[in-house]
């Protein structure tokens, strides 16, 4: 059967919908340079384009990551909580205030999803990953299988960015990238994806100049990592390195755009026309 979705015209041979996959990245929803600061506005506007946007697509579900910003990113670099138990002397304070913070983001996004129109579901990573590995999260599959249900079903999944146990470092930081990460190898239910960060897209450097790249493919993403705008502070996770190369994973299974969270109207063009201002990822 063909449909046509929020991002595009494609087949779908099971006769099954497409849904929705959003991060909104740390440095959208909140002030990346201040403790635990929520761009309340900003994140209004941004869901406002979500519900235009889903409200006009054929799509059968929503779901929606959140980075961490300054409810993670802060309070982790100061006190080194990506190293867990390797660090000198543990800071167990700051581990549960990481975990409290991002909650809070989670439910200050979730009530404005609510006034919005949408049935938001908060879901910690924990619920759907487990570390395995220095780097690497592997999938509770039959949870993973649940949010798919709940988001066709009319809720909107909301996951975050949080503080994980870890079998060898005590715990560690799951990333929202590793929460999208998980959900696009495990789901086969995506077109494309959306990552609203801070920066316009990927760069290129074309006779001196900056120029955005407008479509890549994954196996060039890398070739250009040397260019990518990064604009992120304090980002314990990896910054644009890291996010490019779990961006070349998903980009293995379906589109991925990156588009600056901060214009208004980016998101929007993209879940109406199919199409935006930013760089789009593919095989």
């Amino acid at each position: 059967m063909i449909h046509i979705s929020a991002v595009g015209i494609y087949i779908n041979p099971d006769n099954q919908l497409f849904m929705l996959l959003i991060k909104l990245g740390g440095s959208v929803i909140t002030d990346k340079a201040s403790y635990a600061v929520f761009k309340r506005e900003n994140t209004i506007r941004l869901v406002n384009e979500i519900r235009e946007g889903f409200e006009k697509s054929s799509c059968d579900g929503l779901i929606v990551v959140l980075g961490a910003g300054s409810f993670g990113h802060i309070l982790a670099h100061e006190h080194s909580i990506h190293l867990g138990n390797r660090v000198p002397k543990v800071n167990l304070k700051a581990v549960s205030r990481i975990r409290r913070d991002v909650r809070e983001l989670a439910g200050k996004t979730a009530d404005i999803l609510t006034e919005t129109g949408f049935n938001p579901y908060i879901i910690p990573p924990e619920v759907i990953v487990k570390k395995e590995g220095d780097d690497k999260f592997i999938s509770l599959t039959l949870n993973i299988k649940g949010i798919e249900k709940l988001a066709r079903k009319g809720f909107v999944p909301l996951l975050f960015g949080d503080v994980v146990m870890d079998e060898e470092k005590l715990f560690s930081i799951c990333s929202g990238d590793d929460v999208m990460e998980v959900l696009v190898t495990e789901l086969d239910c995506f077109d494309n994806v959306a990552f609203m960060t801070n920066v316009d897209g990927i760069y290129s450097e074309v006779n001196g100049q900056k120029v955005l790249v407008e479509n890549i493919e994954r196996e060039e993403l890398m070739d250009c990592i040397a260019n990518l705008s990064v604009g992120e502070i304090k980002d314990v996770t990896g910054n644009m390195m890291r996010k490019a190369l779990k961006i070349r994973s998903m980009a293995e299974k379906c589109g991925v755009w990156i588009l600056n969270g901060n214009v208004p109207g980016r998101l929007q063009d993209l879940l109406i026309e199919g199409t935006a201002f930013g760089t789009r990822v593919t095989k």
